[in-house]
Order: C-alpha cells, then structure tokens, then sequence
C-alpha cells in the first residue's frame, strides 16, 4: 500500500512536502497498525472532499493519496477540524512514520 499525505494552509499557507509511506518498506507491526486505521477510517468509502461547515482561513487543509498494491485507489481532500477522528489518526500515524 503506498500512502501520500500533503499538508496545506495554515497561518503561512504554504504547503509541505508531503508525507510518503510504502507500506511493505515498513515493519509487520507498523504494517498492520496502518491498515487497520485505513479500515477503521473507511477510507475507500470516504468521500473524495470533506469540509468544515466554517471556514477558517489559518486551519490546515490535508490531501490524503492511497493505492493498494491490487491497484485500488482513492483520494481524499479534508479540511483539519471536519476528519472524522479515525482519519485523523490515520494522517497522525503517516507523519510519525514517515519521519522515521
């Protein structure tokens, strides 16, 4: 599975470079605990934009990449305070382990 994170707005607006991670490049353990928090989100049955209801210019916007080694794939663009709280971790977790 290979995970693209990208992180944009905030009070500088400009965006970072994304967060990328190859799943099969990661231990079993990380391996796992990624896809458990893609099937926990419900990522692939997540629409393709989820807004906040108010907008706040200095919040962070996200751009979350995944495709499947099958060749599924999906894209979901969220706003900071609307992604549900499984996403959250999600996006949480790819920052952490792309760090490393």
């Amino acid at each position: 599975m290979h995970l693209t994170l990208t992180r944009s707005g905030g009070l500088l607006g400009s965006p970072l470079p994304p967060a990328t991670l190859d799943t099969t490049s990661l231990s079993r353990e990380s391996q796992a605990r990624v896809e458990t928090l893609v099937n926990a989100a419900g990522f692939f049955e997540l629409p393709a934009a989820i807004t906040a209801k108010d907008e706040q210019r200095d919040r962070f916007q996200f751009e979350l990449k995944i495709k499947e080694a099958g060749g599924r794939a999906h894209t979901v663009t969220f706003d900071e305070q609307a992604a549900p709280e499984s996403l959250g971790k999600l996006a949480q977790t790819i920052k952490e382990l792309a760090r490393r």
